[in-house]
């Protein structure tokens, strides 16, 4: 009855164990899948914020852009010969110089 107890002892052992290798295995693909699915999400994630963030500068780079051009249109105005002499003549009192008043220095 010894060689009984003893065999189905190592059955239960074995079948312990086999049991034991298969939870290990288990959890193992469930860690992988489970990573592989978190990774692929984060990536998507990130994806898409990195879209969001390069609209966000598409249309700061537009706005700028307009910006500089109506800058430019101002600076060309304000630089115009004629506008100055305007200026000049209305609000400075400014006129054109009689020929004894210029003088050229050497």
């Amino acid at each position: 009855m010894g060689a009984v107890a003893d065999v189905k002892g190592r059955e239960k052992q074995s079948v312990a164990s086999f049991g034991l290798r298969e939870t290990l295995l288990a959890s193992i693909a469930v860690i992988l899948i489970g990573g592989a699915i978190f990774l692929t999400v984060w990536r998507r994630v990130a994806f898409v914020n990195a879209g969001y963030e390069i609209r966000v500068l598409e249309k700061k780079a537009a706005k700028l852009h307009n910006q500089k051009r109506t800058m430019e249109i101002e600076k060309e105005m304000l630089s115009n010969p004629d506008r100055i002499e305007d200026l000049a003549r209305k609000r400075l009192g400014f006129a054109e110089p009689l020929p004894g008043q210029i003088r050229i220095v050497r």
